[in-house]
């Protein structure tokens, strides 16, 4: 691996591993669900996490289920049942560490490390480093790297089970079930690999290889969805106990419906819109028009229409609170794999370097005040806006750095340099232009969002604010 690689691995971990992305009075309920069955499977051995929930009312706890008396996540096993050897180390060690510790450790073992391996891999074969910067540093990866969810592993076991699919049929089908257990919506991705298997190779031992696997790893949620409700094909979106995640998950299809041209505007350039938030990802819009059918693309391009449509069925389409569409997690290193094999022999660095360097920026000023921009409907570009806000209040989240006494803006001045020096070494002569041109102009519409004081935005923010426990200017 070249020195430039090298740096830039370098600069993205520094960077990942000195954000902790965690908050003193905020958890998200997506991560917290999560931990709760961890807990209860190491602390109690049982998928119960009455202990955790405590007398909370509907209206202030959300994704859990509620079934027989007892609650229970929601969501599927393979993240806790992934954070159980970690979190039974940890409590062996401290057994009165606190939640805060206990995220941040499942977080590092089951997501953030395994988002790094995969980082130092591609970079010894990738061909565009300045695209891989993009993903890992300004786009939705960045955060979810950071946290307790299941879309950056379940993209990574599925990307790897793509490439292994052929080769390697048993090991992909353990792969793909692996995803399936840890998100639900795996599945399509598990059946599309399956007919690629079967129109490539035509092997019907393959084909059954990879199918038998992939069953059998899926199946451990079926056995966690008897024990729990009572049968196997009864999960735990059937009893959601929030009235909200009710709503949002109603029905046999658990909320998918048809598409809303609300949704599809908003994930691709509305307020969320994955082309907003990362503009470098245009550029692989006329890859999706080239004239190649190798069976890997056939099934990327396929994969990101069905899972663009399921997105933009849910009532739930923003994901909630989040850095960009996190749905959409698995489409951005599929497109970035159709655009880095188009853009081969075409001169648009220019255009690569600018788009990047806006993502980046975008969303390193989210990590580096709050990473869950709220979808209120009256903010036209919620990350900029609460980013904005909360950098001239001075008031920014935790970092290792300020934890060992750096002053807080050195901190931000070195993960800014990291950020930028990681895109400026992975250019051409040129490229250091182009990333001033793009911060010049990061920096204009940044000082432009922040909300006028006393409007609704500014009141709703410094809400935030306090339930943040920040103090304002530091």
């Amino acid at each position: 691996m070249t020195s430039q690689r090298w740096a830039t691995f370098c600069a993205i971990a520094i960077i990942d591993l000195a954000l902790p992305n965690v908050y003193p009075r905020f958890m998200s309920p997506n991560e917290y669900s999560r931990l709760w069955l961890t807990r209860a499977i190491v602390e109690y051995h049982s998928f119960r996490v009455d202990p955790y929930v405590g007398n909370s009312a509907p209206d202030t706890v959300s994704d859990v289920a509620y079934f027989g008396g007892h609650f229970y996540s929601d969501k599927a096993a393979g993240m806790s049942l992934l954070a159980v050897p970690p979190l039974a180390v940890l409590h062996w060690l401290a057994p009165k560490a606190s939640i805060l510790t206990m995220l941040f450790v499942a977080r590092f073992f089951t997501v953030t490390v395994p988002s790094l391996i995969v980082l130092w891999i591609l970079l010894k074969r990738c061909r565009s480093v300045l695209t891989l910067v993009g993903l890992y540093l300004g786009s939705v990866i960045f955060a979810q790297s950071l946290a307790f969810t299941g879309h950056v592993p379940m993209t990574i076991a599925i990307c790897t089970a793509a490439i292994l699919a052929v080769r390697a049929p048993a090991v992909a089908g353990l792969l793909a079930g692996a995803a399936i257990l840890i998100d639900f919506t795996s599945a399509i991705a598990a059946f599309g690999l399956l007919v690629m298997i079967a129109a490539q190779t035509k092997s019907i031992r393959k084909i059954l290889l990879f199918a038998i696997c992939c069953a059998a790893m899926a199946s451990v949620q079926l056995f966690v969805n008897a024990h729990c409700f009572g049968g196997p094909l009864d999960f735990a979106y059937h009893h959601e106990f929030n009235p909200a995640d009710q709503a949002n998950r109603a029905g046999a299809l658990f909320g998918i419906g048809l598409p809303r041209l609300e949704a599809i505007w908003g994930l691709t350039f509305g307020r969320f819109g994955m082309f907003v938030h990362s503009p470098f990802l245009l550029l692989a819009i006329p890859a999706v028009f080239a004239r190649k059918r190798d069976p890997l693309r056939i099934w990327s391009l396929a994969m990101c229409v069905a899972y663009f449509d399921l997105n933009s069925t849910l009532a739930d389409w923003e994901g909630g609170w989040t850095l960009g569409p996190r749905y959409l997690t698995l489409l951005y290193p599929l497109l970035a794999y159709l655009m880095v094999d188009w853009l081969e022999g075409k001169s648009l660095e220019s255009l690569l370097v600018l788009g990047v360097t806006w993502a980046v920026l975008l969303h390193l000023a989210a990590m580096l005040t709050w990473s869950m921009p709220p979808h209120w409907k009256f903010l036209s570009f919620p990350a900029l806006q609460l980013s904005s806000y909360l950098i001239f209040r001075g008031a920014f989240g935790p970092n290792v750095l300020v934890w060992i006494g750096v002053p807080v803006l050195v901190s931000l001045a070195v993960f800014v340099l990291l950020a930028l020096g990681a895109i400026v070494i992975n250019g051409s002569k040129r490229s250091l232009l182009y990333v001033a041109a793009a911060t010049l102009v990061f920096a204009i519409a940044l000082s432009r969002a922040a909300p006028s004081e006393g409007s609704e935005a500014a009141t709703e923010f410094e809400r935030i604010l306090t339930n943040m426990g920040y103090r304002g200017r530091t």
